[in-house]
């Protein structure tokens, strides 16, 4: 993945506009977080991100600030995207390798309060992030237990089954033994009295009866 970050002060000139996606088309970036555009209005846009669509833009007062993230939609899906007040946050995956991540553009303001604003304003966003995670986490541990315990009863079932299967395999195979026996005995008897008749025969012709 190719990502830049790129304080590019102010888009309001064309040949800037112009440089900065002569730049990205040339460099092939996968995406751009653009500072200071000093722009608020979504739509001017348009002409520097050179067709790479979706984009987003965060706002920062009017003609001061402004943060624009551009990414190639054939590389990067977005799952996720929320603008701050001083900072834009996308989570999303690569499609090349299926890599999920999240990404957080800031643009740092000057002044103490705006900073102090800032910094408690990431806090919170990051800590209900991590509780969000943390919730997310036993779902998915919740969700791992129920899909063990139903292969644990698919796994009992199916040793059911094939217990049954081969108890009867096994049932047939001692009928087929036992019949194969009895045959077997039968030739046998009939065998054994064959040859004494015979034998009976043989006595009693050679005595004259």
């Amino acid at each position: 993945m190719r990502i830049v970050s790129w304080n590019v002060r102010g888009l309001g000139s064309a040949t800037k506009r112009r440089g900065v996606r002569d730049l990205l088309r040339k460099q092939h970036y996968d995406m751009a977080i653009l500072l200071e555009s000093k722009w608020d209005v979504a739509t001017q846009f348009e002409g520097v991100a050179g067709g790479r669509v979706p984009f987003c833009v965060c706002s920062i007062g009017r003609g001061v600030g402004g943060i624009l993230v551009i990414w190639d939609s054939s590389r990067f899906c977005l799952d996720f995207m929320d603008i701050l007040s001083h900072c834009v946050v996308i989570k999303g995956s690569w499609t090349a390798d299926s890599f999920s991540c999240g990404l957080m553009a800031v643009y740092a303001p000057c002044g103490t309060t705006e900073q102090f604003t800032l910094w408690g304003e990431l806090r919170l966003y990051l800590e209900e992030g991590h509780r969000a995670w943390a919730a997310h986490r036993k779902e998915e541990a919740w969700r791992l237990r129920r899909v063990e315990l139903q292969l644990e009863s698919e796994k009992a079932c199916r040793r059911r089954e094939k217990m049954v299967e081969i108890e009867s395999k096994i049932k047939a195979l001692r009928e087929e033994q036992n019949t194969a026996l009895d045959r077997i005995e039968t030739e046998y008897r009939e065998q054994l009295e064959g040859l004494r008749r015979d034998a009976g025969a043989k006595i009693n012709r050679a005595m004259g009866l």
